[in-house]
């Protein structure tokens, strides 16, 4: 293994805590190839987040030299900031293209550090524009920009740009828009350098917008740059933003009750090519003009009534893009099991997650295009428990899977889910959620697995969530 590390050009690390990257952290010095590294879900119980994605920061940025590209996500960190060290300030990185979600940064600090950043993706701390007097002294070498924020006014727009004299590129999603952000006038004097330029407003309805300001030569015909508005009736905000919309689009929920009001600058459909994710709830549908809008879904969440809710998709989505299907609520109401029939016949569908009871009806079919499997279950209600019959006819039905993940209170006779298993497994998740006091074991321990199955050369990790991963 260690001869593999110093020929590493790229990696891709998930669900990582501290344990995991205090195993990593003694490695890194053998990375001395690495260029771009992407870590998804960082996550911890043991600490907070800000201090565990501070020390991987800190840890990439000055400890890997060759780097150029890093990507760290977390999912927890919304109100919480990066912490980078008085001592580290007076460092320097290399890195040239850089991309924080889910977590705080502070501008003037990567600006220091970073010299030679080309591309910037990353959630500011509001409060670093409170000082007037302070100025930005980004990279001469920074040419994309993307921002998400809280909050901006465009006072603070133009205090930001000011400085960054080779921008070409600028991205901004704020969820609180001030008024004096939705007019397009407004906008023209910061934007005539920039050749690309997008934006989500997140506003409230109270707003008077008026589009007339985004129809000027400057926006449709010096620029090309087209504006939609939607105005969510009977909820509190609306969105205003470039067509086609750049990022994910955070529609209201499936279940809040609501009518779509749009209007845009453009002749062409508004779509939404980098939504990934579409839920679906038949208890409040959306209508069919902005279903349609979700041109590149690759998965697909439907809450309930399976097979009404299929009829009303099909209509309007192309489902053979479709990657993932996700179960919602646990279905109480007896299907046809016509929404089998569909799903069976999707080309590029890999991934399941779905409820036991439901999952049992797929076993008269054969599934080998299926790789991933999520068997979940009701926490809050009856659930489905799988019989050792269930467990044949699911290792019958899905052929080829590589990754399993399951809630222990779902399958009672371990032993045989895993000595009936398909030869192409190799990763699988166990999660002890609930009431496992009648289970035996009641914890899965690597000891427990070499005493009672076939098992023999794997890997075993518990995190601190009460969470197994095995590697086969």
């Amino acid at each position: 293994m260690n001869d593999i590390f110093p020929n590493l050009h790229s990696i891709t690390l998930n669900k990582i805590d501290s344990n995991i990257w205090n195993l990593i952290r003694t490695r890194l010095p053998s990375f001395i190839s690495l260029r771009s590294i992407f870590i998804y879900s960082v996550d911890d119980l043991d600490e907070s987040t800000a201090t565990l994605m501070s020390l991987i920061f800190h840890d990439l940025l000055f400890n890997v030299k060759s780097l150029k590209h890093l990507f760290l996500e977390t999912l927890y960190g919304q109100n919480e900031t990066i912490i980078i060290s008085t001592s580290s300030l007076i460092q320097t990185s290399t890195i040239e293209c850089l991309t924080v979600i889910g977590i705080q940064i502070n501008l003037h600090q990567i600006f220091a550090i970073a010299p030679m950043l080309r591309q910037l993706n990353v959630k500011l701390i509001v409060t670093q524009f409170y000082e007037i007097d302070t100025i930005f002294q980004p990279s001469i070498n920074l040419q994309q920009l993307s921002i998400n924020n809280n909050r901006m006014t465009m006072f603070e727009i133009r205090h930001l740009l000011s400085s960054m004299t080779c921008l070409t590129y600028l991205s901004l999603d704020i969820d609180n828009a001030d008024n004096d952000m939705i007019n397009g006038n407004v906008w023209i004097p910061l934007l005539t350098r920039i050749i690309a330029f997008q934006f989500i407003f997140k506003i409230s309805n109270e707003m008077n917008i008026d589009l007339n300001t985004f129809r000027t030569q400057f926006w449709l015909e010096e620029k090309k740059w087209y504006v939609t508005f939607d105005q969510w009736t009977d909820t509190s905000c609306s969105f205003l933003y470039t067509n086609p919309c750049f990022n994910g689009y955070y529609y209201p929920l499936p279940f809040v009750k609501k009518t779509l009001i749009t209007e845009s600058t453009g002749l062409e459909p508004t779509t939404y090519p980098h939504t990934k994710y579409i839920f679906f709830d038949i208890q409040s549908p959306m209508s069919q003009a902005h279903l349609r809008r979700f041109t590149h879904a690759h998965t697909l969440i439907v809450e309930s009534d399976f097979d009404i809710s299929f009829k009303n998709i099909i209509t309007c989505i192309d489902l053979s893009r479709i990657t993932s299907f996700v179960q919602g609520k646990l279905e109480t109401k007896q299907s046809n099991n016509e929404f089998v029939r569909i799903l069976h016949n999707l080309p590029h569908l890999r991934s399941l997650c779905l409820h036991t009871s439901t999952l049992i009806l797929f076993f008269n079919r054969h599934w080998p295009q299926i790789l991933d499997l999520n068997m979940k279950i009701d926490s809050l209600g009856p659930f489905k428990r799988l019989s050792s019959n269930e467990i044949d006819a699911l290792w019958r039905s899905f052929t080829r899977l590589k990754q399993l993940e399951f809630d222990r209170q779902s399958v009672r006779n371990l032993s045989r889910l895993f000595n009936t298993m398909t030869m192409t497994l190799s990763n699988v998740s166990i999660r002890h959620y609930g009431d496992i006091n009648n289970l035996n074991p009641r914890m899965v321990t690597r000891q427990w697995l070499e005493q009672n199955t076939k098992l023999c050369q794997f890997d075993y990790f518990k995190d601190n969530k009460w969470e197994v991963y095995l590697w086969l």
